[in-house]
């Protein structure tokens, strides 16, 4: 326990101390805050594929230029091609407008809410990531579709349908493990560590090794007093060792507080 007593000890023991405050921080803070932040960042991608995606379908209604068989058939063609990782639900306008399709129709609760509200989501189940982004009307489609009533123009803005996205829960884990590793752990906690060990070194050459200096002298001193002065340990609390030093110094010399307390003792 007497090493604990010295700075050198004391220092160590704050570097474990932060050491350990450290991994408390990157379990129960920096890891909860990179799978936010990797969930905002997937979430991020695939609203911007989305909404890529509904532009190509306003650019093939756009050419089609009315032709509603021409874009049935070019949206059949993207619901079906496997390299196109979007599925499209229909809302109940086109329902009643070319009749139910099973695949096509909401199958969750998440998606009818979609639906209703027009706001997109982003839903975690135990498996993946699915983004629902509602496809609105535009001017171009109020050239085929029709309200739910199957005569009035279809208000721009309705929610026409939906294309859902999905992304494996893995992906989620693979760049957490990167992101942890490159960008966390090592910079972080290498940056961390070189300032502990920076300090450590500033502390041994500004402070320690300075007292320790000042100790030797006293001690050298206590040596060439005839022995009247008592020498002092040098495995101690440095500080320590430097104070008793000092007081045996004061004392013998007759100089300094001891001193004077010590000449009012004898008289």
């Amino acid at each position: 326990m007497k090493y604990f007593s010295t700075i050198n000890g004391k220092w160590g023991m704050l570097l474990s101390i932060t050491g350990v405050l450290v991994v408390i921080c990157v379990k129960f803070y920096f890891i909860p805050q990179v799978d936010r932040f990797l969930e905002m960042s997937i979430e991020f991608d695939m609203k911007q594929n989305m909404i890529a995606f509904e532009k190509i379908i306003h650019i093939v209604a756009n050419i089609a230029d009315g032709d509603e068989v021409v874009v049935r058939k070019a949206l059949l063609q993207i619901g079906e091609d496997p390299d196109i990782p979007v599925t499209l639900r229909r809302s109940n306008s086109i329902t009643l407008q070319y009749g139910s399709v099973p695949t096509r129709n909401p199958s969750n609760s998440w998606e009818e809410q979609v639906l209703q509200t027009g706001i997109p989501l982003l839903n975690k189940t135990e498996k993946e990531f699915e983004y629902i982004y509602p496809l609105r009307v535009i001017e171009v489609c109020q050239e085929c579709h029709l309200a739910e009533n199957g005569k009035d123009e279809i208000p721009l803005g309705y929610v026409l349908g939906l294309a859902v996205s999905t992304v494996p829960l893995s992906k989620l884990h693979d760049n957490k493990l990167f992101f942890f590793v490159k960008d966390l752990f090592v910079t972080n906690t290498l940056m961390i560590m070189l300032i502990l060990v920076g300090t450590y070194f500033g502390l041994q050459f500004i402070v320690i090794h300075p007292l320790r200096r000042v100790r030797e002298q006293l001690n050298y001193m206590a040596e060439a007093n005839d022995d009247e002065m008592e020498m002092v340990s040098i495995h101690d609390n440095e500080i320590e060792d430097i104070e008793a030093c000092l007081d045996e110094l004061f004392i013998h010399h007759k100089v300094g507080p001891g001193a004077s307390e010590n000449a009012g003792n004898e008289h």
